[in-house]
């Protein structure tokens, strides 16, 4: 297992300003760390833990679904 991974740039899907300046502290397989001055995606992201994360090149896809997923919209069609 590695040391924890930060990553810089993470996109918030919480609400319309969809703030691209987050930084993701990730440990294993949990978000451990926030670093983002709203409360509201502190909130979102930290502690969210899933069977793997995966750090690297994501395409358009991947990333919509993703922040379909952590705006609890998985199933809706949009």
């Amino acid at each position: 297992m590695s040391g924890p991974i930060a990553t810089k740039g993470v996109v918030c899907p919480h609400c319309a300003d969809l703030c691209d300046d987050l930084c993701l502290t990730v440990e294993g397989n949990r978000i451990a760390a926030v670093e983002v001055e709203c409360p509201a995606a502190r909130a979102l992201f930290l502690g969210y833990q899933v069977d793997t994360i995966s750090i690297g090149q994501i395409t358009l896809d991947h990333s919509r679904e993703a922040s379909l997923y952590l705006s609890g919209s998985v199933g809706v069609a949009v």
